[in-house]
């Protein structure tokens, strides 16, 4: 299999976005199926350090691995599912940096579907 890369910045944007929003979904639904109580205060804190933290491993802004073996992810879309094309960005992922816009959006989704 060749895997075609296309820079597409937009694009990429876009899937990073509904990736971090799937992210904290996931998050969400674990805490409800472990049934982990969480007063309501400190929920949106919780998932804003959660969403956070995984993001910034995600972008490899926190540091993986050792100094002499560094684990480095390299963040990438595919075009479709099963697609040989992979969407990337020049600037790179930049999760962590848009992980508190995107969860505020998410609360304010399910706030609307109350």
């Amino acid at each position: 299999m060749t895997l075609e890369i296309v820079e597409d910045r937009d694009a990429f944007d876009r899937h990073q976005v509904e990736f971090l929003k799937e992210l904290i979904d996931t998050i969400k639904r674990a805490f409800e199926e472990a049934d982990v109580s969480v007063p309501e205060d400190d929920y949106f804190e919780l998932l804003s350090i959660m969403s956070f933290n995984i993001s910034a491993l995600l972008d490899a802004s926190a540091v993986a691995g050792s100094p002499d073996d560094p684990t480095v992810p390299f963040f990438a879309f595919r075009r479709e599912e099963r697609s040989e094309t992979l969407i990337v960005s020049p600037v790179g992922s930049y999760l962590h940096e848009i992980s508190e816009g995107v969860l505020e959006e998410v609360f304010d989704d399910d706030e609307d579907d109350i």
